[in-house]
């Protein structure tokens, strides 16, 4: 059985278009990956959980290019993961979250409301 930090890259991941994917957060953002000739752009973060450069480079080998669509945090919590953020000067005072409580709490939060979609499917 593989390990927890290994399932963590198993993000939902949809290929919309050639070189155009989805990457689904669990149920709490989406996330978008632009490959291009020389570099790639990841559109967002979302919230901070599991290890999205392991999933993205599962998708590509080319340089990621992080661009915010604006600083909440469900689009700017993996941030800490990538080298190059581009963010809107307006928004570049949003902190980043890097407690574990945090962290802790929002996934928390999200188990709980996967929990509540399962039942109510079945």
């Amino acid at each position: 059985m593989e390990n927890k930090q290994s399932l963590t890259k198993l993000y939902p991941i949809v290929q919309i278009r050639k070189d155009t994917w989805e990457i689904d957060e669990f149920d709490v953002a989406s996330l978008f990956l632009l490959i291009g000739t020389e570099k790639a752009m990841l559109i967002d973060t979302g919230m901070g959980i599991g290890d999205l450069r392991g999933a993205v480079e599962r998708i590509t080998d080319k340089p990621i290019i992080v661009v915010h669509s604006h600083g909440h945090i469900d689009h700017t919590g993996n941030s800490r993961q990538f080298e190059e953020i581009w963010l809107h000067p307006a928004d570049q005072d949003m902190p980043i979250p890097d407690s574990v409580e945090r962290r802790r709490y929002d996934t928390e939060r999200i188990a709980a409301r996967q929990k509540r979609q399962y039942w109510r499917a079945i």
